[in-house]
């Protein structure tokens, strides 16, 4: 006598394989997403380099401002931390070494004093946004 049906075994078995492929889903997904949170410029990462910077500028003996390079020296160190643009990078250095990436994909960057206690950041995203702070100083930097 033949048999031509599922035995509880098979079923078990083709049940395992589905819950299997069914929890599987959700990393496939995941994988196939083409546009990466790296690629972009996001409003927490600005908000992170704005306070960084702000309280190292706040701590700073000296600041020195160009058009794309901000040049400050802290109190009681002696040495010199520089943020520039680097290609589509702004990097942080100390004393012309090093290469920590504070901001990624940029445009342009640039620096600007405009009264002896108030320096500007801005900054154009690779997609055309423009970000601005304004970072008021206290004390003698300038």
């Amino acid at each position: 006598m033949k048999r031509n049906g599922f035995t509880l075994l098979e079923t078990i078995f083709c049940f395992a394989i589905s819950l299997i492929l069914l929890a599987s889903f959700p990393l496939l997904l995941s994988v196939i997403e083409t546009e990466s949170s790296y690629d972009t410029f996001t409003q927490a990462e600005w908000d992170t380099f704005i306070a960084q910077t702000s309280i190292e500028l706040r701590e700073a003996e000296e600041v020195s401002i160009y058009k794309s390079l901000l040049q400050l020296s802290p109190s009681d160190q002696n040495i010199v931390v520089q943020y520039e643009k680097y290609g589509h990078l702004v990097r942080r250095r100390v004393n012309g070494l090093g290469h920590e990436i504070t901001l990624r994909n940029i445009h342009s960057l640039s620096f600007s004093a405009h009264s002896p206690k108030i320096i500007t950041i801005a900054v154009e995203s690779l997609n055309g946004k423009v970000y601005e702070a304004v970072i008021p100083l206290y004390g003698e930097q300038l």
